[in-house]
C-alpha cells in the first residue's frame, strides 16, 4: 500500500478517533456500538476497510452539502441586507460630510474656519471620537458591500 496522502487522512479522520497509533494496513474506524476499533485489513484506502471507506465518503459528502447550503444561506442573507447597508453607509457619509472639518479632497469645509484661531478650529475630543467611529463604521460598511 502506498504512503497515505492528506486526502486519505481526511477520509479516515471522519470515522477514526486516532490515526497516529494505527498501522496503515488495518482499519482504524471506531465502532461505537462495540466500543472498539474495527481492525479489519484495509483495502483501497489506508486505515479503512471497504465498509468504513463507504461510510467516511458518505459523511464527507453530507458535510460538503451542509457547507454549501450554509454558504448559500449566507450569500442570500448578504443580498437581503445589501439595501439596508447601503442606506446606513449613505447616512454615515452624510454625517461625516456634516461634521468632518477636512473634506476628502483636502479642502476645508468652511473657508472662514481656516482663518479662525487654532483653539476654535480644533474639534473637541467628543467630535474626534465621533469622527473616528463614523470613519471606522463607513470602512466596515464599504468592506461588507465590496466597495473597497
Amino acid at each position: 500500500m502506498s504512503t497515505p496522502t492528506t486526502a486519505d487522512r481526511t477520509l479516515a479522520a471522519t470515522v477514526a478517533s486516532r490515526l497516529d497509533t494505527r498501522p496503515h494496513d488495518r482499519c482504524a474506524a471506531w465502532i461505537e456500538s462495540a466500543d472498539r476499533v474495527c481492525g479489519k485489513p484495509s483495502a483501497a484506502h489506508p486505515w479503512l476497510c471497504a465498509r468504513h471507506a463507504t461510510v467516511a465518503k458518505r459523511r464527507l459528502a453530507k458535510a460538503a452539502a451542509e457547507d454549501e447550503a450554509r454558504a448559500d444561506r449566507y450569500r442570500a442573507e448578504q443580498e437581503r441586507m445589501r439595501p439596508a447597508r447601503e442606506a446606513r453607509l449613505a447616512a454615515v457619509e452624510a454625517r461625516l460630510r456634516q461634521i468632518d472639518p477636512i473634506r476628502r479632497d483636502g479642502l476645508a469645509v468652511d473657508r472662514a474656519a481656516q482663518h479662525a484661531p487654532l483653539a476654535q478650529r480644533l474639534p473637541s475630543d467628543a467630535r474626534i471620537e465621533e469622527l473616528a467611529r463614523l470613519h471606522k463604521r463607513a470602512a466596515g460598511l464599504r468592506r461588507d458591500l465590496g466597495l473597497s
